[in-house]
């Protein structure tokens, strides 16, 4: 090989090693700059999981605030309710005070099952199996609608046939 060759060989060695040095050092400045960058997204992510963890706890609590404010007043409601249907009164206005009583029933259910959801959320709900009678819902379902039709003189009516089951057993939260 004469020199000039070994001379074009050696330069062209000595810039691939220029190179090779320059993508070692960005792959260092990249592989410095990433573990930064992991380590503040890393911080990020927990930031917003525990505002999102505070900000759950507090809705679980409002809810369970609430639906205890609410509770007490309906309570009282409720036993008003409950006598006035046990009084001496109309037939018109006996079904008025039974369906005030079945609505409001219904609505602390409601209330029940709204607490139920931040028992779910914060894994404390316990199931447990019960027996009930799909007549009577639909009874209480009707009686609410019923009056409405009777006030604009239509006839309402909701009957079951002979094969739907009385008694049903479903899994409620208690």
């Amino acid at each position: 090989m004469r020199n000039d060759e070994v001379g074009v060989l050696v330069e062209a060695f000595n810039k691939m090693f220029g190179h090779i040095d320059e993508r070692d050092r960005l792959l260092r400045k990249h592989s410095e700059t990433l573990e930064d960058t992991v380590e503040q997204r890393t911080a990020e992510l927990r930031l917003a999981k525990d505002e999102a963890d505070a900000a759950n706890d507090a809705k679980s609590t409002f809810l369970a605030t609430m639906s205890h404010e609410i509770r007490t007043p309906m309570n009282g409601m409720m036993v008003m309710a409950e006598m006035l249907a046990a009084a001496h009164l109309a037939p018109r206005h006996q079904r008025y005070a039974e369906i005030i009583t079945r609505s409001g029933k219904n609505l602390l259910h409601i209330i029940n099952d709204i607490l139920d959801l931040s028992k779910i959320e914060s894994g404390k709900i316990e199931l447990e199996e019960i027996e009930f009678s799909l007549d009577a819902i639909v009874e209480d379902v009707t009686c609410l609608f019923a009056e409405r039709a009777r006030e604009k003189t239509c006839r309402w009516r909701f009957m079951f046939r002979q094969r739907s089951p009385s008694k049903l057993s479903a899994i409620l939260s208690a």
